[in-house]
């Protein structure tokens, strides 16, 4: 009876150690980050809670609620209508993450992961842009919006790809706890940023406004989004000569 029991003992032991989820590896979990990010994947949630439920529960009570902030395209197609939702909604889930390098540092429990991100390229409806923002300071009216909402919709569907590539910091929750990454908190912002660029065009419009009235240039347009040109300005010594370039 005995040898019964403390079978069973074993048995029960084993079981619960083998369903206790285990961490994730540095990539998985990046890799995890990015489906919830980019797709809300709720199988890439749910292993990216469990990973980080590992951490020590005293140091570490709440580090798994992180997951249910990550989603970054709920609200993309919000204020579309019919065709326009869809295609936007079709498109959104082409937009992928993947790492270039992952490097782990054991000495000092961090890690770093080089990715690139591939996302449609929304920088030709900012001509469209200017001029509904034009049109809506003069009239005050939704109608002056209604063409770029279209054209913003058409864009986001049918434009090509363009890359995002950033380099994100993960360390161990505790010791050789679960890897986390405030980085990836803050990476479906960054994407917000690149498909809804909203406030650098106005940057951009203002730019152009001063380029206007000062005569400086406005040039090197990239991803929809124009800089200045500033003349270069001769850099002399303290005799008044021109320094040698």
């Amino acid at each position: 009876m005995f040898k019964l029991l403390f079978a069973l003992s074993l048995l029960v032991t084993a079981a619960a150690s083998a369903a206790k989820p285990a961490a994730l590896s540095l990539e998985e979990t990046f890799d995890a980050h990015v489906r919830v990010i980019t797709q809300n994947d709720e199988d890439a949630r749910t292993a990216l809670r469990n990973s980080l439920r590992t951490a020590d529960p005293a140091q570490y009570p709440d580090i798994g609620d992180i997951v249910d902030t990550l989603y970054a395209f709920e609200h993309l197609t919000t204020g579309f209508d019919g065709t326009a939702a869809v295609g936007i909604a079709a498109r959104r889930r082409s937009i992928k993450c993947g790492a270039l390098r992952v490097e782990e540092n054991d000495a000092s429990d961090r890690g770093t992961v080089d990715y690139r991100c591939r996302l449609p390229d929304i920088s030709a409806a900012f001509d469209a842009y200017r001029e509904s923002r034009t049109r809506f300071r003069r009239e005050q009216s939704a109608d002056a919006l209604s063409a770029f909402v279209e054209t913003y919709a058409i864009t986001f569907r049918d434009a090509p790809d363009i890359t995002f590539e950033a380099t994100a910091e993960f360390s161990r929750a505790g010791e050789n706890g679960p890897w986390s990454s405030a980085h990836m908190t803050l990476l479906g912002l960054e994407l917000l940023k690149v498909l809804m660029p909203f406030e650098q065009w106005d940057e951009q419009i203002e730019a152009e406004a001063v380029s206007a009235h000062s005569g400086i240039p406005v040039c090197a347009r990239m991803h929809g989004v124009h800089a200045l040109c500033l003349p270069s300005i001769p850099v002399r010594d303290s005799s008044g000569l021109l320094a040698a370039a």
